[in-house]
């Protein structure tokens, strides 16, 4: 206990502070503090007076019924919300939890088990379209029967977002149920009562007729039926008795026996008349391609630029290829294998050519020379191994051992030649020159002509000369 020195009346004691101070001295002595620790508590355990700690932090003192001490508070309800809108329910596993908001326009709904947000359907309001009909259950609702005008209020497909007054409502809907009465109309159809239509708008579908048509049948006028239109077959038989003059004809009158005289057209002057038996009006016109015949054309598919054959019923259409094959001629002379030419050869400036193979890579306008292994090499002049045999000239750009086009003889098309000038095989691989070799061993081959400067006749001479 603490010291005391001032005279005091403690706990209803009269003393002094030297008989307090001696007091506690020797109550210290009989019961000594047992709190060590800030935050300690005295407090009774099962058997004495004593200390108990304080907790850590967050716990609570908590009693068992028989015993104090510091517990970790019990864990509260956890919220299960999310999100804006969700709502706490209890759910079909019995466990309280979250209902996520319903979309725009759902409401919440029981099945008498569970709840959920769900959309009102036409069934769901089929009693209040009922009551809005009748007005009966609405007219019975004296204190409210105006919505104001701020209100809106959605029940199944009904809004309502302005001042109803449903006693009036359902005096108007009386009322428009006698109406005999049309707005005013405007346009191809006029009139408020009677309406009227428009001259020159009328289509079959707005014809007032008492029957559907029939086939081969036409509309004709009958004052006697309500819309003053009808179908009907179309009337009247017997004999025609006369053709109006005209376009070169002039029937007299036609009975049922004797002759029909037909007059001839403005540009005919012939004063014979054709007779034609009542009984018989058939006129025939014969086709063919015998004199005074009118020509036909006898065939299924005719195009444009075709040609025309005679047959013997008439034109028949011609292609350009049937009409080579008709009189035997060459199409492409490229194609035929076995010419038979009976004037000049028209070669298109290209001449004779072949697809070879090439035993190395060349290009347009490089000439090539027949080796052992049948493919065609570049030419040298150097030597006669590589300038002897046929020759040919490449038209394309060819790899090794691949096939191509080769001029064996001809008109090439290049640029830079002397017109007038033999062409020789060249020292330098695959060309030409207007120069003949000279070297020792060289070999003096001619190969074209320059036609001009920019044509050369490609014809390789069969014989060449080695310079000594």
């Amino acid at each position: 206990m603490s010291d005391y020195n001032d005279d005091a009346t403690q706990v209803g004691w009269s003393m002094n502070g030297t008989e307090w101070n001696a007091m506690s001295t020797v109550i210290d002595a009989a019961l000594p503090d047992p709190l060590t620790t800030r935050g300690d508590i005295l407090y009774r355990n099962s058997s004495i007076t004593t200390r108990l700690p304080v907790g850590t932090n967050g716990q609570v003192l908590t009693s068992d019924g028989t015993d104090v001490s510091w517990e970790d508070a019990a864990s509260g309800f956890s919220d299960p919300m999310t999100t804006r809108g969700d709502i706490i329910f209890r759910n079909s596993g019995n466990t309280t939890a979250r209902l996520a908001t319903g979309t725009s326009g759902q409401v919440i709904q029981s099945d008498g088990t569970d709840t959920a947000w769900a959309t009102l359907t036409a069934s769901d309001v089929s009693d209040f379209d009922t009551e809005v009909a009748n007005n009966s259950a609405v007219a019975a609702n004296t204190s409210k029967v105006t919505f104001d005008s701020t209100s809106s209020t959605k029940v199944g497909h009904i809004t309502v977002t302005q001042a109803v007054n449903l006693d009036t409502m359902e005096s108007n809907i009386a009322t428009n149920n006698s109406k005999v009465t049309n707005a005013t109309h405007t346009g191809e159809v006029t009139g408020s009562t009677s309406l009227l239509l428009a001259d020159s708008v009328v289509d079959v579908d707005n014809f007032k007729v008492e029957v559907g048509p029939t086939n081969d049948y036409v509309l004709t006028a009958d004052d006697s039926k309500s819309g003053g239109m009808k179908w009907a077959a179309v009337a009247g038989s017997g004999t025609v008795t006369s053709v109006a003059a005209g376009n070169g004809l002039d029937f007299t009158t036609i009975t049922g026996s004797g002759s029909v005289t037909m007059g001839t057209p403005g540009t005919l002057t012939s004063a014979s008349s054709n007779a034609v038996t009542a009984t018989s009006h058939t006129h025939g016109i014969t086709t063919g391609i015998a004199d005074t015949n009118i020509v036909a054309i006898n065939s299924g598919s005719v195009a444009d630029n075709e040609y025309a054959r005679f047959t013997s019923s008439g034109l028949e259409s011609r292609s350009t290829s049937e009409v080579l094959g008709d009189i035997g001629a060459l199409g492409d002379v490229v194609d035929d294998t076995t010419p038979q030419l009976g004037g000049a050869l028209d070669i298109n400036s290209k001449g004779f050519t072949e697809e070879l193979t090439a035993g190395e890579s060349v290009v347009a306008g490089n000439v090539c020379y027949l080796k052992s292994d049948g493919k065609f090499w570049k030419t040298d002049a150097d030597a006669v191994a590589t300038s002897k045999g046929m020759l040919a000239m490449s038209l394309d750009t060819i790899s090794a051992d691949a096939t191509g086009t080769f001029l064996i003889k001809g008109s090439y098309t290049t640029s830079g030649l002397t017109a007038g000038s033999e062409y020789y095989l060249s020292t330098t691989a695959a060309a030409l020159t207007d120069t003949a070799p000279s070297g020792t061993g060289d070999i003096v081959r001619i190969a074209g002509y320059a036609i001009s400067t920019t044509r050369l006749y490609f014809n390789p001479d069969g014989t060449y000369i080695e310079v000594a």
